[in-house]
């Protein structure tokens, strides 16, 4: 037995954009090599191709401690935060989902607006507990790898569910050195609304 807590991992990822094969690639070898070494149970792989298929994915992220979503998203005018299986596609708003209802300690978002601040106050509302938020600010580009880089090194030095840790590995693979391409990356440690709605 290892003598670490392994984490539980889903994967959600389109089906509709073959363009970022590459890097998919890199993250699923990544899952594999995870899964071989112990640091994660076995995967939940969670392709995609429709907006019903969405919505159940991210509902099914309510038994995972890492939710990594592979979708394209983007924040709309009124501050709505969407994720679909294509740029052009069908898309969902995540205001969908049900309040408290995740409960992961890391949640990595790429292909998106996702460190906008319109995700991660819906991140904040779906999910039950403090967790580690790591996001794009625009869209990364089909040959960013980054987020391979950052779910390494969450895997590598933090425990499952550890979401302390998570943050900090994610901070120190993406916070210190801005001329990398991840320069518009970003990580946060949240709260959720939950727990800041009983703050005096």
């Amino acid at each position: 037995m290892p003598s670490w807590t392994p984490w539980t991992v889903t994967h959600v990822v389109t089906t509709a954009d073959r363009r970022f094969g590459p890097y998919l690639d890199d993250m699923n070898d990544l899952l594999d090599r995870a899964e071989r070494n112990e640091w994660i149970l076995k995967p939940g792989l969670k392709p995609v191709g429709s907006a019903d298929e969405i919505r159940a994915a991210l509902r099914d992220c309510a038994s995972y401690e890492l939710c990594i979503i592979d979708l394209p998203g983007a924040v709309d005018e009124t501050g709505g935060a969407w994720l679909g299986v294509h740029p052009d596609g069908d898309f969902v708003d995540l205001v969908e989902l049900a309040s408290g209802t995740w409960n992961a300690a890391a949640v990595v978002l790429t292909n998106c607006h996702g460190s906008r601040d319109a995700f991660w106050e819906q991140l904040r509302r779906i999910n039950a507990r403090p967790f580690t938020a790591v996001g794009h600010f625009d869209a990364a580009g089909m040959d960013d790898h980054t987020p391979v880089g950052a779910v390494t090194a969450i895997l590598n030095q933090a425990d499952g569910g550890d979401e302390y840790r998570a943050f900090g590995a994610a901070w120190t693979f993406l916070g210190p050195d801005v001329t990398r391409p991840c320069r518009s990356w970003a990580v946060e440690l949240l709260t959720p609304a939950t727990a800041s709605a009983h703050c005096p």
